[in-house]
């Protein structure tokens, strides 16, 4: 099973059941660049863990098959793992990069603690660069007209962070988000849409403002925290090699004399000549010796 990111799931160990915990309701749910600003899908939630309970911040991307829980937010809650998969991350541009991911069944409810849930989430070193809040002054008058409530948009505190406020701690992919969108959607005169879910409402959409920093551009989820800038640049991370690639040292050592002695020889002169590579079959090149004559005979 392929995504961005996913692939090959190997379970490990058995999965616990998705049920209600005791005293809660729930509904199982399991089975940055310069230019026009692009708002995300973003929200904050309430996280419960092990007699705690935080708010975190949670992005929702559908074009991720799988959702995510950074390491930093499973660890801090005291979340248990109960098995581990090998996913194939499948990249913008056709490369893949296998990992083993640890296995949680989070717990969540909308900020108003009127909607619980859980699913299950793959562990992640970091979800994405940081997104900052939506600012929502050009169009606030709007959202209060429609009675629309965003989460993400103010400081809120016991927030679950651990360098800056702009992080996100949770994906929700595609396997989630389908059952937690409602038929309610509404376009703003602005041009942007905001979108219900049981979890509350999110926006999205380009607006008229212009990026000033690095934000987070996500493109169908890469996951590329752990490629050097280096590596991008080499021609085999774009599927080319060049033909001393593919040979070991000594024979490209052997393939350079043979081409030099091919290619370089002495004249009468005792200069060195050097043949250059011609096209096969190449049509012969013009001279244009009449057309220099005229040019020194009239200059």
């Amino acid at each position: 099973m392929y995504d961005s990111p996913h692939g090959l799931a190997i379970n490990k160990n058995k999965e616990p059941d998705e049920s209600e915990p005791e005293g809660k309701k729930e509904c199982s749910l399991a089975n940055s660049s310069y230019g026009p600003l692009v708002i995300l899908q973003t929200l904050v939630v309430r996280l419960r863990g092990k007699n705690k309970e935080r708010f975190v911040r949670v992005l929702i991307d559908t074009g991720s098959q799988r959702s995510y829980i950074s390491k930093y937010a499973a660890s801090l809650m005291n979340l248990e793992s109960f098995g581990e998969e090998k996913i194939c991350h499948s990249l913008l541009g056709g490369s893949e990069i296998e990992e083993n991911h640890n296995k949680y069944l989070i717990h969540v409810s909308d900020i108003q603690n009127t909607y619980h849930c859980n699913f299950k989430v793959l562990d992640q070193n970091t979800i994405c660069s940081g997104i900052p809040r939506t600012d929502i002054s050009s169009f606030d008058q709007e959202l209060k007209k429609r009675k629309i409530f965003l989460t993400d948009t103010s400081r809120i505190d016991d927030l679950i962070f651990e360098n800056s406020e702009n992080e996100i701690h949770i994906l929700i992919g595609a396997d989630i988000a389908g059952k937690l969108f409602t038929d309610r959607l509404t376009n703003l005169a602005s041009g942007l849409t905001c979108l219900e879910t049981l979890l509350e409402w999110t926006v999205i959409g380009k607006t008229d403002k212009t990026e000033t920093s690095n934000s987070s551009l996500l493109v169908l989820s890469l996951h590329v925290t752990d490629a050097k800038i280096s590596d991008l640049r080499t021609l085999d991370s774009l599927q080319i090699e060049e033909d001393n690639v593919k040979h070991n040292k000594l024979e490209t050592q052997e393939f350079a004399l043979e081409s030099f002695r091919k290619t370089v020889c002495r004249d009468s002169s005792s200069r060195f000549k050097v043949n250059l590579p011609w096209l096969y079959r190449h049509p012969t090149l013009q001279d244009d010796k009449t057309l220099d004559q005229k040019r020194l005979k009239y200059s």
